[in-house]
């Protein structure tokens, strides 16, 4: 780049897979950040790499209602997509989703 910006990266790979039967479903992906720039002022640019792994799964419980868990950043990285913003490490979540 001729002219560096924040949260523009070197390199970016995804991988992803799905599976679903019947009213199952799950998904995982991988993806890989290389040189993103977290900082381009004049006397710091900082470039941050990393690999995120998130997981979800889901069941149809009837077909108004489907139930969900998620995890993300299962690898618990330690990374900023801004400087001095730390993102989150390993987390997940639970839920209902109600389709009307």
């Amino acid at each position: 780049m001729i002219n560096l910006i924040v949260c523009a990266t070197d390199q970016k790979l995804f991988l992803g897979l799905e599976f679903t039967k019947h009213r199952w479903r799950a998904s995982t992906g991988v993806q890989y950040i290389a040189g993103l720039y977290t900082s381009v002022a004049a006397d710091v640019q900082v470039k941050e790499n990393f690999v995120l792994w998130s997981l979800r799964g889901g069941f149809r419980a009837t077909k108004w209602l489907e139930i969900f868990v998620r995890g993300e950043n299962l690898l618990n990285q330690k990374y900023e997509i801004n400087a001095g913003f730390p993102m989150p490490g390993a987390n997940a979540m639970a839920g209902l989703n109600f389709v009307f």
